[in-house]
């Protein structure tokens, strides 16, 4: 008779535990999805490691950077970003699709170019000349 109040007792408990865990898990995964999928405000460009220059998601424009390392075009239009020209000899960095959520990159590793959406908000543009 007690083993079956024990078994019972451990049956219940494990119930709980296991319920507690898929609790956790879901709350922790949503909780990811959010801040990785939230909306950024402004992308950061840096080339080999120096910022380049921030630029505003909410505002249509064409991003040329002509440097040593090569040329690339960056189009920002109806709140994303992406590569249009690249003269990089492999153009992976073009077949990047429109990022406009936080965290969210496009890299060109022979420009050594790396745009980020981040969550900043537009003040004002910033140009970096790299010399």
């Amino acid at each position: 008779m007690v083993y079956m109040k024990v078994r019972t007792m451990l049956q219940r408990n494990d119930k709980r535990l296991i319920v507690g865990l898929l609790m956790i898990a879901v709350v922790s995964a949503l909780a990811v999805k959010m801040i990785q999928h939230s909306q950024g405000g402004m992308i950061q460009i840096t080339i080999d490691g120096q910022l380049y220059g921030e630029y505003s998601l909410s505002e249509d424009q064409v991003i040329t950077i002509e440097e040593p390392f090569g040329y690339n075009q960056i189009i920002v239009r109806e709140g994303a970003a992406y590569m249009s020209k690249a003269d990089c000899p492999d153009q992976y960095c073009m077949e990047y699709v429109p990022i406009s959520k936080q965290t969210e990159l496009i890299v060109c590793l022979p420009h050594k170019l790396v745009v980020e959406v981040t969550q900043g908000t537009a003040k004002e543009k910033t140009d970096v000349i790299v010399p």
